[in-house]
């Protein structure tokens, strides 16, 4: 059995497809690059997207191991500094659910925790928050962050993928590399780049100490 890599964009993965050598295949709607042990696949942005793609990869046969990788948005630097990698525990849908005067109300399914496997090497670990629509200030971040008060993480995929995972009775690692401060919408704050590329040499390392690549 093969490694099914997934990622939201091309951004995010493309220093990794090198790495590893992998070669484009021209079969699918989607961006999908493989190896003889690996597959890694572009989902695109978003709980649709992330969850489709998934969907149709998940439902083809079995895999070694899945992991989600990507670039998120820290709650706090004290928690997870610009640049530093980190894995989820769990996923938590972040804002379905019905918005009252006096709050938020989850729906009932997005209550449970979607537990997740840890990564193979040690990582700083702890709850993601998945949304549709992040937080385009620090003040509407920190309204997040007081609602689910063990975030780390904000991304737009993670809960999604784990949903789809959770259909096919298994689990899936999912890694992140910090680019910037939730709700910061100065482009010129964030630290993509340097997001990537610790996140790509997290992602070497734990595939060649598992035999992967």
């Amino acid at each position: 059995m093969r490694t099914l890599l997934l990622s939201p964009t091309l951004k995010e993965a493309e220093r990794l497809i090198k790495a590893l050598k992998l070669k484009e295949q021209k079969s699918t709607p989607f961006l999908l690059f493989e190896s003889h042990r690996t597959v890694l696949a572009i989902t695109g942005v978003g709980k649709v997207n992330a969850a489709v793609v998934s969907y149709h990869i998940l439902s083809k046969g079995r895999w070694k191991e899945i992991i989600l990788f990507g670039i998120g948005g820290s709650y706090s630097r004290l928690e997870a500094d610009i640049g530093e990698v980190i894995a989820a525990t769990c996923e938590i849908y972040g804002d379905e659910g019905v918005c009252h005067e006096k709050g938020f109300e989850p729906l009932g399914y997005v209550k449970d925790r979607m537990e997740m496997k840890p990564p193979p090497t040690p990582l700083k670990m702890g709850d993601f928050i998945t949304l549709s629509c992040i937080p385009g200030s620090i003040k509407l971040a920190e309204r997040i962050k007081k609602r689910f008060p063990s975030a780390l993480c904000e991304n737009m995929e993670g809960a999604a993928v784990a949903h789809v995972a959770s259909i096919f009775n298994t689990k899936i690692t999912e890694i992140r590399a910090i680019s910037n401060i939730a709700g910061e919408r100065d482009k010129k704050r964030w630290e993509i780049e340097k997001a990537v590329e610790n996140l790509t040499r997290k992602l070497v390392e734990i595939l060649e100490e598992g035999g992967m690549p």
